[in-house]
């Protein structure tokens, strides 16, 4: 049984002892990805542990990655945005802790395709529950980050948590870091983020949905896009 030292954001540091490892996602240069069953305080949890590559980068930058993605999620949690309840950074600075998304009832995907509900053995969506309200939350959240300085580099920041059962019940967070910077708030940064969201969506919704209903679902994202763009003279930078 491996022990590891991590940090929370509040400078808490906690050992924990990784008893399995299973192999989720393999980022290309970034690192790898692991389910991991972890034990805190001798109770075992299921995590998803990042490891950052350092094959791939020195070992000088793949720690600066680490910190990066690190220093963004306290920043995000400190100004209130919707985020994972654990990230903790290795004390050895090469790995990421974070809350693993998937629960009994519940499937956690990205918006890209490597990881769609086929994957996982599910069907894919016919039906959601509130998706307007849905939508409406994830483009506000960009405008929020934007007005707090937060800039969306790619579109794969969003993880989007839904249900198993017809018809689905849809939430998000932001749950990827690597890419989040700091910027200063302007149009151009709100711009930025809806249209970042609008891929991130559109991605999510194409990957994941039943063919015949696609339309609909990506008619009603560019619907609440542009009612957002057109919201943004009314936010106060």
């Amino acid at each position: 049984m491996q022990e590891e030292i991590f940090q929370k954001h509040t400078g808490k540091e906690t050992a924990v002892q990784i008893s399995e490892e299973k192999l989720l996602d393999d980022t290309g240069g970034m690192g790898n990805i692991f389910t991991s069953i972890v034990n805190v305080r001798g109770k075992p949890k299921q995590f998803v542990i990042k490891k950052y590559n350092k094959s791939y980068f020195s070992e000088k930058k793949s720690q600066e990655l680490v910190r990066h993605a690190f220093e963004m999620y306290v920043l995000a949690k400190n100004s209130g945005l919707k985020v994972f309840p654990t990230f903790r950074i290795g004390t050895d600075g090469k790995s990421i802790l974070m809350t693993d998304g998937f629960l009994n009832d519940q499937i956690c995907i990205g918006s890209n395709g490597r990881f769609n509900m086929y994957r996982y053995g599910e069907e894919f969506m016919k039906k959601t529950v509130a998706l307007e309200f849905f939508l409406n939350a994830c483009f506000q959240e960009a405008l929020d980050a934007a007005a707090k300085g937060f800039k969306f580099a790619v579109a794969d920041i969003y993880f989007f948590l839904l249900s198993k059962q017809e018809p689905r019940t849809l939430d998000f967070v932001i749950g990827d870091f690597d890419n989040l910077k700091k910027a200063e708030p302007s149009f151009e940064t709100v711009y930025n983020n809806l249209r970042q969201v609008r891929i991130m969506l559109s991605e999510f919704f194409y990957n994941n949905i039943d063919t015949f209903s696609s339309a609909d679902f990506i008619e009603k994202i560019d619907e609440c896009y542009e009612k957002k763009l057109q919201e943004t003279q009314k936010v106060i930078i």
